[in-house]
């Protein structure tokens, strides 16, 4: 059974010379940490690179596009409501099974939203083990892993 290396440097310049020269040996790294200025021949073997081209990667995207057009119908419905509950309160009659069958709709939206955003995490999750673990040495900046620390769950 084999186990990934983890391997800090205090710079961002020293992890990138890290992960080249464990690459030129034939070693699978995986640079974990800020992205901005990354050495060109490194960028491949970022955590950001890996999860862009990762094979889950469009279907997470539609998942993420799902929860993000129902939150935005969520929020009108909830504009919606509101509107409706202010009349009712106002004395026009007649709204309040429509309000009902509003809330009722809102509240299958929610527990729509639930089971989508546990869907993406968990899938987010996938992905990062999938990374971590095809990885033999993960090279990260002082802290950078700290940042990341709820993402990996190693």
């Amino acid at each position: 059974m084999s186990h990934t290396i983890l391997v800090c440097t205090y710079t961002n310049v020293a992890v990138d010379n890290l992960v080249e020269g464990l690459v030129s040996s034939g070693v699978k790294a995986l640079r974990v940490g800020f992205s901005g200025n990354v050495k060109s021949s490194v960028w491949e073997h970022t955590l950001d690179y890996k999860l862009e081209t990762h094979p889950l990667q469009p279907t997470l995207a539609r998942l993420v596009k799902r929860e993000e057009d129902l939150s935005a119908r969520m929020m009108d419905l909830e504009s919606k409501l509101e509107e409706v509950r202010r009349r009712e309160l106002n004395g026009i009659e007649g709204l309040t099974k429509r309000g009902d069958n509003m809330q009722l709709s809102l509240l299958k939206m929610q527990n729509e939203q639930h089971a989508l955003k546990s869907r993406i995490y968990a899938m987010q999750q996938q992905m990062l083990r999938n990374i971590v673990s095809d990885a033999d040495v993960v090279c990260e900046s002082n802290g950078a892993l700290q940042f990341h620390h709820q993402m990996f769950c190693l």
